[in-house]
């Protein structure tokens, strides 16, 4: 009797747990708050509500880049996004089903101790990475050498082999592990080694000697140089010799033998005249003897002092804004920048005249002929009259 009780409570026992048990389908999962068989939330769907014995499981979409459901999480809530930490960036972005993918930034790596992205160790000039910095691993540093050198600091770059020099290069400086190799390439071979033999024929050592190379192009430039130099310098003596003929326009010797035939005289241009063609001053009794090609600074001092008033005082009736020594030196070849400097060196306008003339007298060009010509271009005949009178006699001078 005993036995069939004892069979009866394990028999009870095993059935119990098969009618208290559900069986959920694959697309299902077990409410342990219903006891219901509820229907899973599809991949970016979170769960609102378990389902009832009228109602089905309530889902809502996730929120794209803010909220995530995992494949997995059919039964949980949507999950807020994740955002990258300090010296992270983002691989993927958060989406529906998917939360963010974070990395760490270049030159940093994930500490696991410290859960943060940390920077690698820099690997030192003459020192290789080893081991690169990457994402999840620090780098391991090591001194560079068989010919290998590291001339930057950087976390990531090895020791590269040194360079060898090619052809004509020579090296001017040794691999280092801090520094490559140097190599100069060889412009010109100057210099060649040739074998000489003694008596019998033998060789013996070389001996270096000069080996010709082209100097036509050296030449060629060289002279190139000369002739553009031989150029601009005629063309600058040309531009002098002009620029003289406009400053000395004053008078033309054609111009100085009619002249002298209208005036009656003879035209001796060139008799009595000094290595400049001038013709100076010359005494004849009491009287000074002068021409359009006497200098002025040789006119007699009395002359010059008779001219320099008549030049200082107005004419009568004459109405001029500008004095008449102002126009003069414009037309003995003054510009104003020179006539101010005059005007204020001298108080009075006879001390003015005086300093013009002086300072004009100096120049080749100031002959009797070129003030002559100024004068009258200035309307000053009574000067002109001056000149062409001697000052005693007030007979006509020639005016060769």
């Amino acid at each position: 009797m005993e036995i069939v009780n004892m069979k009866t409570v394990l028999l009870v026992g095993m059935i119990i747990p098969l009618v208290n048990g559900l069986n959920c389908s694959s697309d299902e999962f077990e409410s342990n708050s219903t006891d219901l068989c509820c229907s899973k939330c599809d991949p970016g769907f979170g769960l609102v509500n378990y389902c009832t014995r009228g109602n089905a499981t309530e889902c809502l979409p996730c929120v794209l880049k803010k909220t995530f459901s995992s494949p997995a999480a059919h039964a949980q809530k949507c999950v807020p996004c994740t955002s990258c930490k300090m010296n992270e960036h983002v691989v993927t972005e958060c989406n529906k089903t998917h939360d963010t993918v974070c990395e760490c930034n270049i030159d940093f790596y994930y500490n696991v101790s410290k859960e943060s992205c940390q920077i690698c160790d820099s690997c030192a000039k003459g020192l290789g990475a080893l081991r690169s910095c990457t994402g999840t691993h620090n780098s391991v540093c090591m001194r560079c050498g068989n010919r290998t050198f590291s001339d930057k600091t950087s976390a990531i770059s090895i020791c590269k082999p040194c360079s060898k020099c090619v052809g004509k290069q020579v090296e001017t400086q040794a691999c280092t592990p801090e520094q490559d190799t140097t190599c100069t390439d060889v412009i010109f071979d100057l210099y060649t080694t040739r074998p000489q033999s003694n008596r019998r024929g033998d060789e013996y050592p070389t001996q270096t000697e000069e080996e010709a190379f082209d100097v036509i192009p050296v030449y060629c430039t060289i002279l190139a140089s000369v002739i553009v130099g031989l150029l601009f310098y005629v063309m600058y003596k040309h531009y002098s010799r002009i620029r003289d003929k406009k400053r000395h326009k004053g008078h033309d010797l054609h111009d100085d033998v009619e002249y002298s035939k209208t005036s009656g005289a003879d035209s001796g241009v060139f008799e009595d005249t000094d290595h400049h063609g001038y013709r100076p001053c010359k005494e004849i009794g009491h009287h000074c003897k002068y021409n359009q090609l006497t200098r002025i600074r040789d006119l007699p001092q009395s002359k010059k002092k008779e001219i320099e008033k008549h030049l200082a005082v107005k004419r009568a009736g004459a109405e001029r804004l500008v004095e008449d020594w102002t126009i003069l030196a414009r037309e003995l070849g003054y510009n104003c920048k020179k006539i101010d400097k005059i005007a204020n060196k001298n108080k009075d306008t006879l001390s003015t005249v005086q300093y013009l003339l002086s300072d004009w007298s100096k120049s080749r060009t100031a002959t009797v002929g070129v003030f002559i010509k100024a004068l009258i271009d200035i309307g000053r005949p009574d000067v002109v009259k001056l000149l062409q009178n001697d000052g005693k006699s007030e007979t006509f001078v020639q005016m060769v």
